[in-house]
């Protein structure tokens, strides 16, 4: 067994080739579930997906990332069904680094941590670096509306906690809640 699930809800959209091999390049071996949030997408998602032999997927009947929730229902819930001790988010429109995750994962273990984050670039669709995030999703240090919040793709950490903040997902703004509730609840 892996040590690191991703998570990964999709509507099929075209960039979630480029956020699958995203990864498969990671430079640690990862499990990558993918959730095709409603049966009106499987068309477009087993496009993408009909090829791909080291993803897990799962077909949900009904979308459940309506009202503006889009993947968060699946990031509260699927903690509870994995194995993996770790766990990440990725969105359908948003890829890793190869190095990502292991660089992540070292520093998690190294300072016996229960979480991490990263911060991220922001780039085109055809992956061009705009720039860094400086605004938006900045960790402890409040963005420009004085709110705190880690983007959805730049956490790592362990399955036990993401169950036990994972009802702060279920809201629209999902990120910023998840990591208020993590601060909250004084994980490290």
């Amino acid at each position: 067994m892996n040590k690191v699930a991703v998570i990964t809800p999709t509507i099929g959209r075209p960039e979630l080739k480029q956020t699958i091999q995203s990864v498969k390049n990671q430079t640690m071996p990862v499990t990558h579930y993918v959730i095709v949030d409603g049966k009106q997408f499987l068309d477009a998602a087993d496009s993408i997906l009909h090829k791909e032999k080291d993803v897990i997927k799962i077909e949900m009947p009904f979308n459940g990332g309506v009202k503006k929730f889009f993947g968060h229902p699946f990031y509260a819930a699927f903690p509870f069904l994995i194995n993996e001790p770790y766990i990440c988010f990725l969105d359908d429109d948003n890829w890793f680094e190869p190095e990502h995750i292991e660089t992540m994962f070292k520093f998690l273990q190294k300072n016996n941590l229960d979480w991490c984050f990263s911060l991220r670039n922001l780039v085109t669709r055809d992956g061009s670096f705009l720039c860094e995030d400086d605004c938006l999703s900045l960790g402890y240090h409040p963005r420009f509306d004085n709110q705190i919040c880690v983007d959805t793709n730049c956490f790592l950490l362990k399955t036990e906690v993401a169950r036990n903040a994972g009802h702060a997902w279920y809201t629209t703004n999902g990120d910023q809640m998840f990591t208020q509730e993590l601060l909250k609840n004084k994980t490290i």
